[in-house]
């Protein structure tokens, strides 16, 4: 811990020494404008400020909503598939979970911070899957994923990744989907209208559906997510909830959560070289299903500044503050086969107080080459203080080729779950931050009309908490290979491929004496086709394959979409699809910690049908 305080300090301090300009963009000729917005996706998840997705620090992918909806995804979780390292499944509640670059063990959606417009509306301390990345595609702009750990800008629980979803603020549509055989719709809309110098923005939908896919047994699920932002100068204030329930006809698992969330942010340039902006949110969870319930409160204060008074540098400094509170939870565990349940935790009126600092300093050395460092430090009122460190390097060898180097880590605190469970006899309980420390070399080919990227990664694992505060001896350990290649062929034709493969993973959390139980895939692979052959119409396809992990069987799913616009009357639009066309069997699998891998088919081919209306 001192080594890292030290080091970090170091690096901060002598990112005084270097001073230069930065150069202006180039600005692309017209007649290249749409082959061109291929290479040039923008995004601020990484630093807070827009910059191009492949010049900030560390991997971000940024998908677009329209290409999602061509291609019949379905939701924001749907959508993490494309990602290269991220396996999109489903656990026995149907809630999405997300398995990133081979680690087992997801919770929370995955081990990864979700953000809706910036603000939290899952509660990660929790410990329980929450429906926020259900949304469906139709309210989305785009979603921005930072691969890799985001705590030093993001802080806890950016651990394995980051996923903000951007949804659309413009424009006015409504929409209805219908999918068979297993009788579900989703419906809604969004609009904008401007009111002087404000603008209001809402959206709505509803899902419901007699039988999910995540069982073939009876199942009632219904949902709803809403969002209302009206933005007026540099203020913007925001209201948003997800409900979700989802029962079976049996006794299997039930699933019930309401969370919403209110935030106010302001935003201004102080100075031309001073730009500030200050956020309040406050977030209210409610969740329960078969093996925990818990209910509770987040308020967060933010406030951060971009300095660029210094020559060739970019100051961003932050600090926060939180009150996380739970008024009453229950968690339930089960116990091995065999053996009696272990006695459920009980909280009741606790919190936790954290204090949140950030310094981060990109600095250009030459026109060319620049460096990022940064650190946050973090002090929780119920654990520990720690210094979390990032260093990255960006080098733009020529218009053309970029090479990135990073070094980051993410951390996770013990959830309520685990913090206040009873520690068994004869354990001495210990409650260190779970790291993860993540090495990353990147490479980028960017042309007109072409990108390509391929990145070397290397995550450690350490001081993994169970309930009970018990601390695994050992790292878990995962080594990876991620390529990807994006072409806009023609005017009417684009291809999006990827493929990532995991050459090792070890993990002392898989039940002890059991080989072959790692549930992450150790290859997976996309690859899209959008063809649009008129203005009106485009014809989607995509691939997935998700090889075999060690504990069961992989599967591949085809998926066909057709969209036309302007049907009969302008505005009308109608989209049909099929959804894992070949019928293949997909399984995903569940590692509970130290009990055995337990499965679920999923059904087979489902065909959908959408329409929507834009004024």
């Amino acid at each position: 811990m001192r080594k890292h305080r030290v080091l970090a300090i170091a690096l901060l301090c002598a990112s005084f020494i270097y001073a230069q300009e930065q150069p202006p963009p180039s600005e692309e000729q017209s007649e290249l404008a749409e082959l061109m917005s291929i290479v040039e996706q923008e995004t601020e998840v990484a630093t807070k400020t827009r910059m191009n997705s492949d010049y900030v620090p560390g991997i971000v992918t940024v998908l677009e909503g329209d290409e999602l909806e061509a291609l019949g995804i379905a939701t924001a979780a749907d959508a993490l598939s494309l990602v290269p390292g991220m396996q999109a499944t489903r656990d026995s509640r149907s809630s999405a979970l997300v398995l990133v670059r081979g680690i087992d063990f997801p919770f929370n959606s995955g081990n990864i911070q979700i953000l809706i417009n910036g603000i939290a509306l899952t509660r990660q301390d929790a410990g329980v899957n929450a429906a926020a990345l259900l949304i469906p595609v139709e309210q989305i702009e785009r979603i921005e994923i930072i691969r890799g750990p985001g705590s030093v800008i993001h802080g806890d629980f950016a651990f394995m990744g980051l996923v903000n979803i951007i949804l659309r603020k413009d424009g006015v549509r409504v929409f209805g989907r219908l999918e068979t055989p297993h009788g579900s719709f989703d419906g809604g809309g969004h609009g904008a209208w401007h009111m002087g110098r404000a603008k209001l923005a809402a959206s709505l939908s509803r899902f419901t559906s007699d039988d999910t896919r995540a069982s073939t047994n009876g199942i009632d699920e219904d949902r709803w997510f809403g969002l209302v932002n009206l933005e007026r100068g540099g203020l913007t204030l925001t209201a948003e909830t997800v409900q979700r329930t989802f029962n079976t006809s049996g006794t299997g698992p039930q699933f019930d959560e309401e969370s919403w969330a209110l935030a106010g942010q302001y935003r201004r340039d102080l100075s031309s070289t001073l730009y500030g902006d200050a956020r309040v949110s406050y977030l209210h969870n409610d969740i329960r299903d078969a093996a925990a319930s818990g209910n509770g409160d987040v308020a967060k204060f933010t406030a951060t500044a971009t300095w660029t008074a210094l020559p060739r540098q970019s100051w961003l400094l932050g600090a926060d503050y939180t009150t996380s509170t739970i008024d009453h939870a229950e968690h339930r565990p089960v116990g091995p086969p065999g053996a009696p349940p272990p006695p459920a935790t009980i909280v009741d009126d606790e919190s936790r107080n954290i204090v949140g600092l950030v310094a981060q300093d990109t600095i250009d050395i030459g026109k060319r080459l620049a460096l990022t460092i940064g650190a946050r430090y973090d002090s929780y009122s119920d654990l520990d203080e720690r210094l979390t460190p990032r260093v990255s390097v960006v080098w733009r060898a020529s218009d053309q080729h970029i090479l990135k180097a990073q070094y980051a880590e993410g951390f996770r605190t013990p959830t309520f779950f685990e913090l206040y469970a009873r520690p068994a006899p004869g354990i001495t309980p210990r409650y260190p931050f779970e790291v993860n420390a993540t090495t990353e070399l990147h490479y980028v080919y960017r042309a007109p009309a072409t990108v390509a990227r391929a990145t070397l990664y290397q995550a450690v694992l350490r001081d993994m908490v169970f309930p009970g505060g018990v601390v695994l001896e050992g790292n878990a350990e995962s080594r990876g290979l991620e390529l990807e290649w994006s072409r806009q062929l023609t005017p009417a034709w684009k291809i999006d491929t990827n493929a990532s493969f995991v050459f090792d993973t070890e993990d002392p959390r898989v039940q002890p004496g059991r080989e072959g139980n790692q549930i992450g895939a150790p290859v997976l692979g996309n690859i899209a086709l959008l063809y649009r052959p008129l203005s009106s119409l485009v014809i989607g396809a995509r691939w997935n394959h998700v090889g075999d992990p060690e504990a069961g069987e992989g599967y591949d799913v085809l998926d066909l979409t057709v969209s036309h616009s302007d049907v009969l009357l302008r505005g009308l639009g109608i989209r049909a699809g099929i959804r894992n066309g070949m019928d293949s069997e997909v399984t995903y699998l569940d590692q509970p910690p130290r009990r055995p891998v337990s499965a679920r088919a999923f059904p087979g081919r489902t065909v959908w049908l959408q329409l929507s209306w834009r004024p």
